[in-house]
C-alpha cells in the first residue's frame, strides 16, 4: 500500500512575479512477510520541501528555487524497529525550470534538479 499528500502555498503573487512554498510526503507500506519464523516489514518514507520563485516574461516563465528532501527506510523485525535516514549531506538541492505556453490552457514544462540529485523532466500540460 502506498500513498501521499502535500500542499502548495503561494507566498507572493504580483502580476508577473510569484513565490510558492510546497510540501509533499509519500509513504510506501508493503505487506509484511515471514522470513523463517520472523515477521518482517519495510516502509519507505519520502519528505520534500520546496521554495520556488518565478517571473512571467513575454514568451515563457522561468523559475528557480531550492528544495530539501529526506528518504527514510524503516525495517521491522517482529517489534524491533530500525530507521535508516538518507545522507544528510545530500538533502538540499536546486531546481531550475521554465513553462512555455501554447495558448491559454496548454504549456510545455522543462525542469532540472541539481546538487542532491541530477534529473531533467519535460512535460506537455493541458488545464481542464
Amino acid at each position: 500500500m502506498g500513498g501521499g499528500y502535500g500542499f502548495r502555498v503561494r507566498l507572493y503573487n504580483e502580476e508577473k512575479i510569484k513565490a510558492v512554498f510546497g510540501f509533499q510526503h509519500i509513504s510506501i507500506h508493503p505487506y509484511s512477510v515471514f522470513i523463517g519464523d520472523t515477521k518482517n516489514k519495510a516502509v519507505l518514507d519520502d519528505w520534500q520541501f520546496s521554495l520556488l520563485g518565478s517571473r512571467d516574461l513575454k514568451w515563457f516563465t522561468p523559475y528557480l528555487g531550492a528544495k530539501w528532501s529526506r528518504m527514510d527506510y524503516i525495517h521491522w523485525a517482529e517489534d524491533f524497529r530500525k530507521r535508516k535516514q538518507s545522507d544528510p549531506d545530500k538533502s538540499a538541492g536546486l531546481i531550475a525550470g521554465m513553462d512555455i505556453p501554447f495558448g491559454k490552457r496548454t504549456w510545455i514544462n522543462v525542469e532540472g534538479q541539481f546538487l542532491d540529485s541530477q534529473a531533467v523532466a519535460v512535460s506537455v500540460n493541458y488545464q481542464f
